[in-house]
């Protein structure tokens, strides 16, 4: 069903046309990502759906009846109470009931056939509309977002992505059949953001989302629109389809160019050439008439613009001195402001080269943990220090673009302006004074400023805010291409996942971190068999040392019994597998345990009381063998009546411990392992399985 049909439509704004002739349907259930540079009209797009933009020329039509909600960039300002604000939502509804009301104080004063009549249609109405359901559909709505404890709140008091959040609540409650999105995932973190995807991926509605998050785009869409130059491109499939299809659309438009003027060069000489033939003497009319008749082709020849290679930032940071191994190491750490508890009893540990990620929940204390760490004063040897701030402020902001940049850049005038002008501050925008400033000039005049001195340590809170997807593209690749350490708030998972090779992450006071980006660390996030997450994570810093003893001890153990086995790990051994044991070793925290059969190490197992803790294994490089990385159980002891016979073994043991789960280690990706734990209870996750013993 054609939800919005957009007919020849034309919008300009006098001369300047913003969108030209273009013809589009939008149908029911489309989740569609607006995309195209600033400027390009994407918002124009999205005003003349709403009716807030008239077209001129062409038509623009909805399906009779159906109703567009539009969520803005702006916050809405308001001393309302957040549960008022979503009570607003049910205007019609709330004229029902005070019609309703008004008329039981008017039947007060007697009653007839027409009041009668009139109330019980009302009452109808009000029924049939989900009067009698509106608190039913708030409370699910805010138990969702899990921000029930918000909706006594006034609303000017909350915080940009609590208001963004009760916003599109607010939003939803309207009953919309299309929903529009302007940039809906700005100051969310990302446990909001995932709630957000997922309610768009289960809805069946329709969504036009213009967003600069290109995972959550990834997750959502299954359509992109590209406006470009007032054109409209349309790609099937989500984000990165959209990337790759772009690209080799521009490819292609590039040859069509240079076969074009190839073409054009060669109708340009057969002109010059017959004309220069048919001026020669008389009798040569034919040749003139030839030129001539090329000459009208080629007026009438629909031309390719050239296409025009988009200019990057010029950023590249350079490090002219390395610092020391340990970049940040801070034992046994705590972290309060104004008597909140932000961070307790934790160790950071960031060594030179690593690019790590900062997440966790909005008010957990990433911003204030960054400052901290950059006020410490144990840091490493040789660290210097490149930082930009998530709100970026300069010390005169009456100063104007020129005369900051030139106070950090030691060079002429001219050459200072020339390097502005690289970074997109044009003659008219360095003489802007910075308080002027937008959110995106304010990064791109920072990251100027940071690039003038030589750092070793580069560290940014919310360094993709208020950019555009092409400069986090630029940012993206220079943070790959640095040679030094990364420190970085952020809650954009496209570009954590293109950089971080760890995630830092706090919660619940506690700072943990994974080795590998963010996609990484999700595979390692399932929900346990009662429906409550449960995050396989690096064990615990506080006892990184007691973890160290263990895994040298355990590895030491591996390599006497059988100095072979890590590399025969999986091979069909021909000998009978018997004497199955558990050498356990108490690390305090849970209990870890090496199954062995017939003295030969066959894996690392793991039972514990939730939450789960991982034991760092993959970070702790033993001196005899290296990382631990092929601790696993053998196929042939899946395959058999051995493997069974450790299952109930082990279960029995931590279930005598009260233990309520357990889980193995087994850096199995064949169908043949998943098929055995299958059968013995164990629910699979990658090259984990788990299993709930306890009651």
């Amino acid at each position: 069903m054609i939800e919005i049909n957009f007919n020849n439509v034309t919008k300009s704004y006098g001369f300047d046309i913003v969108l030209d002739n273009i013809n589009i349907d939008i149908k029911t259930g489309e989740k569609i990502a607006l995309v195209g540079e600033n400027g390009s009209g994407k918002s124009t797009f999205l005003k003349l759906i709403t009716k807030e933009e008239n077209v001129t020329k062409g038509s623009l039509s909805t399906r009779n009846k159906s109703k567009i909600g539009y969520l803005k960039q702006e916050f809405i300002q308001s001393n309302e109470l957040v549960i008022d604000i979503l009570f607003n939502s049910f205007k019609e509804i709330k004229e029902i009931e005070k019609e309703l009301k008004r008329i039981e104080k008017k039947m007060d004063e007697g009653i007839n056939e027409k009041i009668i009549n009139r109330y019980c249609e009302l009452q109808e109405k009000y029924q049939n509309n989900g009067g009698y359901l509106i608190e039913e559909e708030i409370d699910k709505l805010t138990s969702y977002f899990k921000i029930d404890k918000l909706k006594e709140k006034e609303f000017n008091s909350l915080s940009g992505g609590e208001k963004r959040i009760i916003m599109f609540i607010s939003l939803i409650l309207s009953k919309p059949d299309i929903i529009l999105l302007d940039e809906p995932t700005n100051h969310l973190d990302i446990d909001m953001l995932e709630k957000l995807e997922n309610y768009i991926i289960n809805s069946n509605k329709t969504f036009i989302i213009v967003s600069h998050d290109r995972y959550f785009l990834d997750k959502t869409v299954n359509k992109v629109i590209l406006i470009e130059n007032g054109n409209l491109e349309i790609f099937h499939g989500n984000y990165t389809n959209y990337i790759d299809e772009n690209k080799k659309r521009i490819e292609i438009f590039k040859q069509d160019y240079k076969e074009q003027q190839r073409q054009i060069n060669n109708m340009k000489r057969q002109i010059k050439q017959l004309k220069e033939w048919g001026n020669v003497g008389a009798g040569n009319e034919m040749f003139s008439k030839r030129a001539l008749s090329i000459e009208k082709r080629l007026e009438k020849m629909e031309t390719i613009n050239k296409p025009i290679d988009k200019k990057e930032l010029p950023i590249n940071f350079e490090m002219d001195i390395r610092s020391g191994k340990e970049v940040v190491n801070l034992k046994n750490y705590s972290l309060s402001i104004n008597n909140k508890e932000l961070i307790n009893d934790s160790n950071i540990n960031i060594y030179f080269e690593d690019k790590i990620a900062l997440i966790g929940p909005n008010g957990s204390g990433k911003s204030t943990l960054i400052k901290d760490i950059l006020n410490n004063n144990r840091l490493g040897s040789n660290v210097k220090i490149g930082y930009i701030p998530q709100i970026i402020e300069f010390k005169d902001e009456n100063k104007t673009v020129l005369e900051i940049a030139s106070y950090f850049c030691n060079a002429s005038e001219n050459i200072v302006r020339s390097k502005l002008f690289h970074f997109e501050f044009y003659k008219n925008d360095i003489n802007k004074q910075v308080r002027l400033l937008s959110g995106g000039e304010r990064v791109r005049l920072k990251l100027f400023i940071l690039l003038q001195n030589p750092v070793n340590f580069i560290v940014m809170d919310e360094p993709t805010n208020h950019i555009d997807i092409e400069t986090k593209e630029v940012l993206e690749k220079a943070f790959n291409d640095f040679k030094g350490t990364i420190l970085f708030v952020s809650h954009d998972r496209y570009f954590i996942n293109n950089v971080a090779s760890k995630i830092m992450f706090i919660k619940d006071k506690k700072i943990c971190t994974y080795i590998g980006n963010y996609d990484d660390y999700c595979k390692n996030k399932w929900y346990n068999l009662d429906g409550d997450t449960m995050e396989i994570i690096e064990y615990n810093n506080k006892y990184r040392e007691d973890v160290k003893d263990l895994l040298v001890e355990l590895e030491e153990y591996i390599v006497s019994i059988d100095e072979d086995h890590l590399d025969t790990v999986g091979k069909d051994y021909r000998e009978k597998m018997i004497d199955i044991d558990l050498k356990e070793v108490n690390d305090n925290e849970g209990k870890c345990f090496l199954a062995v059969e017939n003295n030969k190490a066959i894996g690392l197992i793991m039972g514990t009381i939730p939450p789960y803790e991982e034991v760092d294994y993959l970070d702790y490089k033993c001196p005899k063998r290296g990382k631990i990385t092929e601790l696993v159980i053998s196929n042939k002891v899946r395959s058999n009546g051995i493997g069974q016979e450790l299952m109930k073994k082990m279960e029995e043991y931590f279930l005598s411990k009260k233990c309520e789960y357990i889980l193995i280690d087994v850096f199995a990706y064949n169908k043949k392992a998943i098929d055995f734990y299958d059968k013995q209870g164990y629910h699979n996750r990658m090259h984990t399985v788990i299993k709930k013993i306890g009651d």
